[in-house]
């Protein structure tokens, strides 16, 4: 069963009634892909395997040299105590899931290109229009839960779901910026990739490239 929220804010925002239907249509698309798509089953077989100190499916091909530490010190924090392998494998299926959206909704879009692929393009269109700035996100990150690592996953979703990470004047030498920069390559493929266990490969290397700023 698919359950979509119509009294969703992304929904609500939209005063006009076509416009409502559309995008609710559009949510229906994105879950919808999910259930065609999604391979549920992999992200427990990646977390069994994990945790027992085994990379899953394989050590990871880094996108830089300079990354190279960086395994050993991400397998050293997943399997240091139970603490830390909740905490690494909150992040690892949400930088899956950041994968898994962009692949959902290219699939939705390329088989289905009438109704529902139509209003799932316009459903990001809407979801673009209220994407936090680069500024925005650094603003947040003096909250009580705030941290720098909460920017760059959020301008890993910017960049994968609606192709765009709005700058605001913030430039393109800063480390949050960066440190997409420096995965941008394993976004795109982990995105288009239709294999569900090279995704989570791409996974890990994602979060062995940019371990030192989850510290």
């Amino acid at each position: 069963m698919i359950e979509i929220n119509a009294a969703s804010d992304i929904v609500l925002r939209n005063k006009e009634r076509p416009k409502r239907y559309s995008t609710t249509l559009g949510l229906l698309a994105h879950e919808l892909g999910h259930v065609l798509y999604t391979d549920f089953l992999g992200s427990q077989v990646y977390a069994n395997k994990m945790s027992s100190g085994a990379w899953h499916p394989r050590q990871p091909v880094l996108p830089s040299p300079k990354h190279t530490g960086n395994c050993a010190d991400m397998m050293a924090f997943v399997t240091k105590d139970e603490y830390h392998v909740r905490a690494f494998f909150l992040e690892a299926h949400h930088i899956h899931n950041i994968l898994e959206d962009g692949f959902v909704n290219a699939m939705m879009i390329d088989k289905y290109p009438g109704s529902l692929g139509v209003c799932l393009e316009e459903l990001y269109v809407g979801i673009a229009d209220i994407l936090p700035t680069v500024p925005e996100c650094m603003e947040r990150e003096d909250d009580e839960n705030g941290h720098v690592w909460r920017t760059i996953s959020q301008l890993m979703i910017s960049y994968v779901v609606c192709g765009i990470i709005k700058y605001d004047g913030v430039p393109k030498s800063d480390p949050r910026i960066r440190a997409v920069f420096d995965v941008v390559n394993e976004l795109d493929h982990g995105a288009e990739n239709i294999s569900a266990e090279e995704r989570w490969d791409i996974v890990n290397a994602i979060m062995a490239a940019l371990h030192t700023h989850r510290a």
